[in-house]
């Protein structure tokens, strides 16, 4: 059985990471994640889950114009990838 490995990341990161993928026209945008750890399984198959936390501290950073579009993803996995670099 492969193994996939999920990543809890903050709502203000998500509003980041999918910006350019919205067509936002903000000043910054996430492309890199960096974790300290990493799956040790031999048969972890690379893939990652992202799920957006409910942290309300870090849904308030996000601009008010955007928060309306990022609330449905409180909570939830909103996408996946796969790693193809460790």
């Amino acid at each position: 059985m492969n193994k996939s490995v999920l990543i809890s990341i903050q709502p203000y990161w998500v509003f980041l990471i999918i910006a350019r993928l919205m067509g936002w026209n903000i000043p910054q945008e996430k492309t890199v994640e960096v974790r300290k750890d990493f799956p040790k399984a031999s048969d972890w198959n690379k893939v990652a889950h992202i799920y957006c936390s409910k942290n309300r501290k870090s849904f308030n950073r996000i601009p008010k114009q955007y928060q309306p579009s990022i609330v449905k993803f409180l909570g939830k996995v909103i996408g996946d990838f796969v790693g193809d670099r460790i």
